[in-house]
Parts: structure tokens; C-alpha cells; sequence
């Protein structure tokens, strides 16, 4: 029985191989004898690094390269490949089937990202498989964070704001039981007149020019001269005007020149409530307002049963 060992080269290529042994006798006085030896080679396939961060892209876009290290004994070709995740981010380069050859190897490694992806950390696998079977495949984790395009980030907040307030139209739309058209009206009334004059003295020598229409004025602010011809003649005016006062709708009636009474009281400024008497001068005026009733004022004293 002879004992053999033998010795393989780092370099060697991994697989089956088929050594021959030749026995030969130091005076030759035997033939040599041959002798097949079949050895299978281990074969090695390594990736470094096993986990490489390719850092912050925007979608759309392709990620800076990153190096992997191949380590191998075999030769052939491999497919790199992501795993997990990852239909809307693929391999840019390389593109082709990587080759390999029993040595050191450098892999260039670009990641495309889909203009679709949004925000957020992703995790992934990236896979070497060689078309050697006696080879098993390797693996690196990869990391990556998506950032959204600024364009897409104004649309979405825009989508969200006009979502907002949608959901906001449909309450206020619930509560006032109006139509959005009834609203958009309303708002622009805010700021109008409302309500009406009814000239009482000195009439008017048409019927017509009785009573005028303040709402139909669309105004927010009116001269009383411009409105009734007897006022312009005198040396007295004032104005009417729209003021809103803690969330409510009102109407003021300010001095401009001379003496100005309401209820026959002198005022400078005073808010008009329906059928209030305004006198300028020798012009007597009622102003009529349904929906603005003069609140009722608490009795002076109580009387006891």
C-alpha cells in the first residue's frame, strides 16, 4: 500500500479532473504503471461585500456604481439579479452576462430606479448565480433610499390640499343646505348692500322712485346724494356701508356733512336696523331690512304678583 497526498494549486480550476500516476521503478527493471486518479476540485464563488449601501437617488434616476469583488475557481458566465421586491428597481449595469475566470474579478454595479417608486428605504437582494451548476449562487444585501422628484412632491400636496377642500365644500355644502353655486353667490354678497330706502319725504314725483333697492345696487358702499336727487341739493349727505361685526352681516349709516338724524337722534355713525327713520335735512327716509330686526331692549323695571 502506498499512501498518497496530494498537493492542488490556489489557482487551481475547480471540477472534475482527471490525474494520472505513473509508478517507474529506480533501475527500470519493471515497466511503469499507470495509474487514473479521478479528483474533483472544490469549487468557490464569493461576493464582497456582503452588504453595501448605495445611498440616496431620486426616482427616475440611476445610482452612482458600486464595486463587488468576485472571488471564483471556475469559469463560465453569471446573471446578477435583485431579489425582493424589486419590480420597479432593476440592475442598469452590468447589462450583460457577467464573465467569470478562476481569479480576482471587479463587477461594476449600477441600480436603475423606476420614475414610479416613492419615498422611503428599500431593502433588497442582489444575487450572482453562475450557469455552473457546480457552483451554488451568492448573495450582498442592498440599501437604498428613494427620494421623491420635488415636481412630484408640489403635485401630490397640491392633489391632497384640492382633496382637503373638496371634503371641506361637501360639509359646509351639508350644513348650509346650499349648492356650491348658492355658496359662490353668498360670497359674493358678502360685502354688498342689502335691504331698501323708502323715500317718505318729500315724495317723489313718480311711484317708481318710492322705494330703492339696495341689493339690487350690488354695492358694498352708496352716497345717499347719489341715490336721491333731494339730498344732492342740500348741504347735508351721508353714506351707507357694509360692516361685519362678530361674524354678522350689518349696515351703517356715517356722516359725512352737516346734521344727520336715525330715530330722530343726532349720530355720526349708526347702524341702521329695519324701518329705522333717517332724516337729512328736510328728507325723511325709512330703511327696510327683514332680515335685520333691532334687537328688543330689557324692560326698565319688573312688577310683582
Amino acid at each position: 500500500m502506498i499512501p498518497v497526498r496530494l498537493q492542488i494549486p490556489a489557482e487551481a480550476k475547480g471540477g472534475a479532473n482527471n490525474l494520472r500516476l505513473v509508478l517507474t521503478s529506480a533501475d527500470q527493471a519493471i515497466a511503469p504503471i499507470k495509474i487514473d486518479l479521478p479528483v474533483t476540485i472544490k469549487s468557490q464563488l464569493q461576493i464582497e461585500p456582503t452588504k453595501i449601501d448605495f445611498g440616496s437617488i431620486e426616482a427616475g434616476k440611476t445610482t452612482q456604481t458600486q464595486i463587488f469583488i468576485v472571488r471564483t475557481n471556475i469559469s463560465g458566465t453569471a446573471s446578477l439579479q435583485l431579489q425582493g421586491n424589486s419590480r420597479e428597481i432593476s440592475v442598469a449595469e452590468p447589462s450583460a452576462a457577467i464573465s467569470l475566470q478562476p481569479k480576482e474579478t471587479s463587477i461594476p454595479v449600477q441600480l436603475q430606479v423606476a420614475d414610479s417608486n416613492f419615498e422611503g428605504d428599500r431593502t433588497f437582494t442582489l444575487v450572482l448565480t453562475p450557469d455552473n451548476s457546480i457552483a451554488s449562487p451568492v448573495s450582498a444585501k442592498v440599501h437604498l433610499h428613494i427620494l421623491m422628484p420635488l415636481g412630484r412632491k408640489i403635485v401630490i400636496w397640491l392633489l391632497l390640499g384640492l382633496l382637503v377642500l373638496l371634503i371641506a365644500l361637501i360639509v359646509i355644502c351639508l350644513i348650509q343646505r346650499k349648492t356650491p353655486l348658492e355658496l359662490v353667490e353668498d360670497f359674493r354678497n358678502r360685502n354688498r348692500l342689502e335691504g331698501a330706502l323708502v323715500v317718505l319725504e318729500p315724495l317723489p314725483q313718480s311711484s317708481q322712485d318710492e322705494e330703492i333697492s339696495l341689493t339690487h345696487l350690488q354695492k358694498g358702499r352708496v352716497c345717499l346724494s347719489d341715490l336721491i336727487p333731494a339730498i344732492a341739493v342740500t348741504n347735508s349727505d351721508a353714506e351707507l356701508v357694509t360692516v361685519w361685526r362678530a361674524g354678522k352681516k350689518n349696515i351703517d349709516l356715517r356722516c359725512l356733512k352737516g346734521v344727520i338724524f336715525v330715530n330722530t337722534k343726532k349720530i355720526n355713525t349708526d347702524e341702521l336696523y329695519d324701518e329705522d327713520i333717517i332724516e337729512i335735512d328736510n328728507v325723511k327716509l325709512q330703511f327696510n331690512w327683514i332680515e335685520h330686526q333691532r334687537p328688543s331692549e330689557p324692560s326698565s323695571g319688573q312688577t310683582n304678583f
